[in-house]
C-alpha cells in the first residue's frame, strides 16, 4: 500500500469554465492522465467540490466525472470553504489511510488549491505541477502561486515528471538502479 494520495480540487463547471480555452484543455488532459494512473496503480483519490448554501457550483466536469466513475474507492467530499480541511473529514480519512504524501490537482492554484495546500503541510508532503493547477487568466493572484509551491513542496512542469519518479517508490521495479526508467531521449541511429 502506498502513502501517496491524490486530491482533485473544485474541477466543477463554474469554475472550469472561467479559465481559458487552452488552460482548459492542458489541464483536463493531465488530470484525465493523473486520473488513469490512480486507477491503474490504486492510489487513493479523493473528490473536493465546493458548495455553500447560497450558489451552485455544479459537479466535476464530465470528462473527469467519467474516469473517476470506474475508479474504486474514491472519496467524494463537499467543502464550505476554499480551504478542504476545514469543516470537513479529509484529515481523518488521509490519516485513516496512512497517507504522508498528497498530489494536488485543481483550480484555483492561487486560492481553494493553495489553502488546502497550506494546510496540508501541517501533516503531509505535497506536490504538483503545472499542468494540473490552474488559475483563471483574469483572476489576481493568476501565476504568482507557483512560487509558494515551489518553496513549501514538490514543483513540477509536467504531471507524467511526478507519475515517472514515483514508480520505483511504489515498487513497481524492483530498484532505480536494476530498471532505470526510459529517458525522453533517444539518440540518433547509425545507419
Amino acid at each position: 500500500m502506498s502513502d501517496l494520495a491524490v486530491i482533485l480540487i473544485d474541477m466543477q463547471e463554474e469554475f472550469v469554465d472561467r479559465l481559458s480555452k487552452k488552460d482548459k484543455k492542458i489541464i483536463i488532459l493531465a488530470q484525465q492522465k493523473l486520473l488513469h494512473y490512480c486507477q491503474e496503480k490504486q492510489l487513493p483519490l479523493v473528490v473536493l467540490e465546493y458548495r455553500n448554501n447560497t450558489e451552485e457550483y455544479g459537479s466535476t466536469i464530465a470528462p473527469l466525472a467519467n474516469i473517476i466513475a470506474d475508479i474504486p474507492g474514491v472519496i467524494k467530499i463537499d467543502k464550505p470553504a476554499n480551504d478542504g480541511f476545514e469543516k470537513t473529514e479529509l484529515l481523518s480519512k488521509l490519516q485513516l489511510m496512512q497517507v504522508k504524501r498528497l498530489w494536488l490537482a485543481g483550480i484555483n492554484a492561487s486560492a481553494c488549491v493553495y489553502d488546502t495546500a497550506e494546510s496540508a503541510l501541517e501533516h503531509f508532503s505535497i506536490a504538483t505541477s503545472n499542468d494540473l493547477i490552474a488559475d483563471p487568466a483574469k483572476y489576481e493572484q493568476h501565476g504568482k502561486s507557483r512560487r509558494w509551491y515551489e518553496q513549501h513542496g514538490q514543483w513540477v512542469s509536467y504531471a507524467e515528471t511526478l507519475m515517472r519518479a514515483e514508480l520505483p517508490r511504489l515498487r513497481l521495479i524492483p530498484s532505480p538502479s536494476a530498471l532505470p526508467l526510459p529517458s525522453l531521449y533517444t539518440p540518433p541511429r547509425n545507419i
